[in-house]
């Protein structure tokens, strides 16, 4: 394993996808999160949140075939973003009135006048 130097470009080894995988271990008594990803799509949108790797493991090739981050746990998040403005009980409350108003039984259309029948040529 060498260190990775941040100015080149990462080229990933093939991996098949039985094989691709992101492992997460949180060190709860460091507070210290280490993510190992042998996946390149990962890789990429790992970099893209925390920065290069500190570092990787390669093949004979010099193609990467796993990469290593240690990070704070505290930015490790497995669930999605929430919504802007949904901690907003002003939006909150207007959301719930529409979806009430929604559900309340509305009346049968009415017809003014009634058109006699349409006739289909077939």
């Amino acid at each position: 394993m060498a260190e990775y130097p941040a100015a080149t470009p990462r080229v990933y080894a093939t991996t098949s996808t039985s094989e691709q995988e992101v492992t997460i271990r949180l060190d709860l008594v460091s507070k210290q999160a280490h993510i190992c990803s042998c996946s390149a799509v990962w890789s990429r949108r790992i970099t893209k949140m925390y920065g290069p790797p500190a570092r990787v493991s390669k093949n004979r090739d010099g193609k990467i075939v796993a990469a290593y981050w240690t990070i704070a746990a505290k930015l490790i998040s497995l669930r999605r973003p929430r919504k802007p403005g949904s901690g907003n009980p002003t939006a909150l409350a207007q959301a719930r009135a529409a979806r009430n108003q929604a559900a309340l039984p509305r009346k049968p259309l009415e017809i003014s006048r009634i058109r006699g029948p349409i006739l289909v040529r077939g």
